[in-house]
């Protein structure tokens, strides 16, 4: 007898909450994969419902409770389910990485990837350095922070900075910054063009300024 696949969407926005269920049962439906869409709009009435989940797709911005805490408590439960968070920010990636998220989609994302997650699909692609805006430590892991998204690569900071070409600059023990994005540079931080800003560790701070002086010197256009 084929099992019943069971899916909580945990959104406070109902237009939204439709939408991804509309995109699971079509996605499922398509794959002659039976499924129950339970949907929830606060946090707190997720982590008291009675059933187990087998895939939660979870908003990080409730209006109870924050998408990590609902995920942590449910961890701290022992419950089931791979928890997929949803988000129209990047900067949860950390909290994320913590709470050992499956996945992480963004709201403005294709809904190919909410398709990819529901399937468990985790792809390989080639990646251009001018593509990539930061590189930010996750422990085991590495979080590639691209143009239009991010990757989670099972690699260390060290690995991948000896890999890297000139453009790259490790400023703490816990980041890379393409200086191709950079808009400000002070002696003691750097503000990339998308308003993020990294702090540089002081024993990196001679170094940093060197480098991004030699890059500017050798790429600065003139008009």
């Amino acid at each position: 007898m084929e099992r019943t696949l069971k899916i909580a969407i945990c959104d406070d926005e109902q237009t939204y909450l439709d939408i991804l269920e509309d995109e699971c049962l079509r996605f499922l439906e398509c794959r002659n994969q039976k499924a129950q869409i339970f949907c929830f709009q606060r946090g707190k009435a997720l982590l008291s419902s009675e059933d187990e989940f087998d895939i939660i797709l979870l908003d990080v911005e409730l209006p109870d409770m924050d998408g990590f805490s609902v995920a942590e408590e449910w961890k701290n439960l022992q419950r089931p389910g791979k928890i997929i968070f949803i988000t129209s920010h990047d900067e949860w990636v950390q909290r994320a990485f913590k709470v050992q998220a499956f996945r992480y989609l963004y709201k403005s994302g294709s809904g190919q990837e909410l398709l990819e997650a529901l399937e468990g699909k985790e792809e390989s692609r080639f990646v251009f350095f001018r593509e990539i805006r930061w590189i930010e430590a996750l422990g085991d892991e590495i979080a590639v922070f691209l143009v239009g998204g991010h990757l989670i690569v099972r690699l260390s900071l060290k690995k991948i900075e000896g890999c890297l070409d000139e453009r790259f600059q490790r400023i703490h023990k816990g980041y890379i910054i393409n200086f191709q994005f950079v808009e400000h540079y002070y002696k003691e931080r750097l503000v990339l063009f998308c308003g993020k800003e990294f702090q540089i560790s002081k024993r990196k701070q001679k170094e940093v300024k060197k480098h991004y002086f030699e890059y500017i010197t050798k790429y600065a256009k003139v008009i």
